[in-house]
């Protein structure tokens, strides 16, 4: 995750808890720089992002940085706290971090006897909260599909004595992000979307990547293929929005962009190419699907899912 991104997230929750805590937003803003050790030319930054995506109204002034969380912005926080609880993501979070956790530790030649010391960082809310009981399961859970090789043990289950990585558990660090399931799952189609709970409906862009909040609907395209194509505008105008703050290689992101270029025009010629618009969808996903678990990573996903329903005559208005 990036730095701003990363800041920018974190801030927003602040922002949600700083009624409860009985902080004003400027303090809020202010000792979560501090407690971060950031400038306070920073906190401008991040205002300006969190302002820009409709999550906070910029009330900065004497020289700090402050902004009143909005509804979107509420419900973007609560959307996350919620996806946190679910345990389907909690398991799928957790398996990543133990792959993540092994390769950096490989990578620092550091011998791992047991997943003993990965335990004692998971069981702290900034590792999740994860039970011993969790970790144990997960590392069966890798071991059985051979992300993982360990020693077997009589007494112990598999895959948690010296534990290390197989080359399918660093091929899906390297090309799936550590996202297990996706890796587990290639060869399927590679379109659908599991992130199904993203509120779809409350982040709408319009063809110039502005958003707005849900309500303020755009006119609907009907092409004379019959295909609804208001989606895939949604979706090459949401690129445009987020992609700055996905924190992709800057490769990938000139890829996803120049596709979602290309997906706008096809989308807006008289005869769209539903083949062609499937591609570029496709090739958005798959930049996308690295990035790092921000409030924009969300909103795209949901934007790419809606995108698919479209083609494949699935979704609603």
């Amino acid at each position: 995750m990036t730095e701003i991104a990363e800041h920018a997230t974190e801030l927003l929750e602040r922002l949600y808890d700083c009624a409860a805590a009985g902080e004003g937003e400027s303090e809020t803003v202010a000792a979560y720089l501090d407690s971060k050790g950031l400038g306070a030319d920073y906190g401008f930054d991040l205002i300006n992002l969190l302002d820009s995506n409709g999550y906070v109204e910029q009330s900065s002034g004497y020289g700090a940085a402050a902004g009143t969380i909005t509804a979107h912005g509420k419900h973007a926080v609560q959307h996350l706290r919620a996806e946190r609880a679910d345990p389907k993501v909690r398991v799928s979070q957790l398996r990543t971090a133990m792959l993540s956790w092994l390769d950096d530790r490989e990578a620092q030649r550091v011998e791992t006897s047991s997943w003993e010391p990965f335990l004692e960082f998971a069981a702290t809310e900034e590792g999740g909260g994860h039970s011993e009981r969790d970790v144990r399961h997960a590392a069966e859970y890798l071991h059985e599909h051979q992300l993982i090789k360990a020693v077997k043990v009589a007494e112990e289950i598999d895959g948690w004595l010296r534990p290390t990585l197989t080359v399918a558990g660093r091929t899906c660090l390297t090309d799936f992000g550590g996202d297990v399931a996706e890796y587990l799952n290639r060869g399927h189609a590679t379109s659908v979307i599991t992130d199904n709970s993203t509120t779809n409906n409350t982040w709408v862009s319009d063809n110039h990547g502005n958003l707005n909040v849900a309500g303020d609907h755009i006119s609907q395209s009907i092409t004379n293929s019959g295909l609804d194509v208001a989606q895939l505008l949604e979706l090459a105008g949401g690129i445009d929005q987020f992609a700055p703050v996905l924190q992709l290689p800057a490769d990938v992101e000139r890829e996803i962009v120049a596709a979602a270029h290309d997906l706008h025009a096809e989308a807006s010629s008289a005869s769209p190419d539903r083949g062609r618009l499937r591609q570029l969808v496709d090739k958005i996903y798959v930049g996308v699907k690295d990035a790092a678990p921000t409030v924009g990573k969300k909103v795209v996903l949901g934007l790419i899912d809606m995108a698919l329903k479209a083609l494949s005559g699935t979704g609603g208005a």
